[in-house]
């Protein structure tokens, strides 16, 4: 086991119960020997992680977005003796693609809840906890989507935006007493994109520009290792953020432009009139 400040912590990781967030837990667990709660909706899948990573993954059923939720997380904790080091706020969902005149309030709220609202939720009930660590962290994995606001993916983009937003005030308020990361990640070979309505075709297309999974997690835990305070990974979340600060309308306008002639029934709703 290689050195790490991280080493035997204990991790509050949402998420987790398959994709990203259970290659996180993965990796914290046989490479580090951490202890990880990891928390998911789906009571199998956690079960099933629970049986692959042994007695150091802890299963947690909840929904993020529900605020009495992570109230009731912090008791559990405190009932049966568990002290965060580390929390980590990875779960997000992905709506399907749809104008943003087109999104009513409880479709937007149903994703700020989820991708923002649940770091609020966190910070306001378990980061307490971890800042009676020795080696306290919160890190947010929002997304590429926080740096280029996209067509017909308005909701998604305000709620990575604002976690991103949220998570820059964390760190300048807090950098001398606690580490907090930000990453943020292109399109990474997960399920994120089962909500959308793709053909085989144009899934392996939106395959071929992501990344692979293991490579994000590697990208990832070299973040945490190193402490740094913000990342951005992959070839097209560096392109949207080199474009936008340079050309933010231009890019918006050929992105739109580039969605529509590639005839994809993903932008279907996007494009109708």
């Amino acid at each position: 086991m290689r050195k790490k400040w991280f080493n035997e912590k204990t991790v509050i990781l949402t998420g987790a119960s398959s994709g990203l967030g259970k290659l996180i837990a993965t990796r914290l667990i046989k490479e580090n020997n951490c202890k990880v709660v990891g928390i998911g909706r789906n009571v199998q899948k956690l079960d099933g992680v629970k049986a692959e990573l042994g007695e150091n993954f802890t299963p947690y059923q909840m929904d993020v977005s529900i605020k009495e939720n992570w109230k009731n997380l912090a008791d559990y904790l405190t009932e049966n003796g568990i002290q965060p080091d580390i929390m980590i706020n990875n779960a997000g969902i992905m709506p399907k693609f749809k104008r943003a005149d087109k999104l009513s309030s409880d479709d937007v709220a149903a994703v700020m809840d989820t991708n923002f609202m649940s770091a609020v939720y966190s910070v306001e009930y378990i980061l307490p906890m971890v800042k009676r660590s020795e080696t306290p962290a919160i890190i947010n994995v929002s997304s590429a989507a926080a740096l280029l606001t996209v067509c017909g993916m308005g909701s998604y983009c305000a709620s990575k935006s604002a976690l991103k937003s949220y998570t820059e005030a964390l760190w300048v308020e807090n950098r001398k007493k606690m580490y907090v990361g930000l990453i943020m990640p292109g399109f990474i070979r997960t399920d994120i994109m089962r909500s959308q309505n793709l053909n085989d075709k144009e899934r392996k297309i939106v395959n071929f520009f992501s990344m692979d999974i293991n490579k994000a997690v590697n990208k990832i835990m070299n973040t945490i290792s190193r402490k740094k305070p913000r990342k951005i990974m992959g070839f097209d979340a560096r392109s949207m953020n080199f474009f936008y600060k340079r050309f933010p309308k231009a890019t918006m306008k050929m992105l739109m432009s580039l969605f529509r002639k590639v005839k994809f029934t993903l932008f279907e709703d996007v494009f109708a009139e």
